[in-house]
């Protein structure tokens, strides 16, 4: 499953504009006094103005396996890691068969790099903005996780993942390509204390020739 299109909601656009544009260079597609839109890969994201809210999201971007140490450098020279309760800023998922290192954007949203060993690696150039393969995965807050993806799963061509979880209070849709990431509000997201809050997202997804849609309300 791809992620192609995410848009989320922030009350400081020119903050968000000069975080991912200005400071970590991606390319910026949009501009406008109410949005702007940036090219990750193969997926957009979009960030739009919203008034009277604080809205903050989980969000993952995929990185080819073999830049992980490349890929921490590059970011802490330009943002502070969050060191997860370890202390380290890399996190090895054992099942999921992959490595993370997680960061907070200006809004507070908690954003992820993720190299996940079952995806290719790419030709070994220098990391840049342009190694970012997609947006590998999104947090969606429900009150009933595991009723709501057993729900969406019967409507659209996306299945749980097979790697797991698959609990009450949290799961996972999709595949190593992209996921949806399923929890019930007040979940810490990891690898910080922030409560999960429900918040509004709209999301374009595909699986294979198949296009299809989520959107969430506040």
């Amino acid at each position: 499953m791809k992620i192609n299109d995410l848009t989320l909601f922030t009350h400081s656009l020119q903050e968000t504009l000069h975080f991912y544009h200005g400071l970590l260079g991606f390319t910026l597609l949009e501009q406008t006094p109410q949005a702007v839109c940036f090219q990750i890969g193969f997926s957009r994201l979009r960030f739009e103005t919203i008034e009277n809210a604080h809205p903050q999201y989980h969000f993952a971007f995929s990185i080819p396996k073999n830049k992980v140490q490349e890929a921490r450098q590059w970011l802490e020279q330009r943002t502070p890691l969050i060191p997860n309760p370890e202390s380290e800023t890399i996190t090895h998922f054992v099942h999921w068969n992959a490595h993370a290192m997680y960061f907070y954007d200006p809004q507070g949203n908690i954003v992820e790099f993720i190299a996940r060993e079952d995806l290719p690696a790419t030709p070994d150039e220098h990391f840049s903005p342009e190694s970012i393969m997609a947006i590998n995965e999104i947090g969606l807050v429900v009150d009933a996780p595991l009723e709501w993806a057993q729900q969406y799963v019967t409507k659209a061509p996306v299945s749980f993942f097979e790697r797991g979880p698959i609990t009450e209070t949290f799961t996972a849709l999709g595949d190593d390509e992209g996921l949806l990431i399923v929890s019930q509000p007040g979940r810490h997201w990891f690898p910080t204390r922030m409560a999960a809050d429900k918040h509004p997202m709209h999301v374009i997804l595909s699986s294979g020739d198949q296009h299809f849609s989520l959107h969430l309300e506040q």
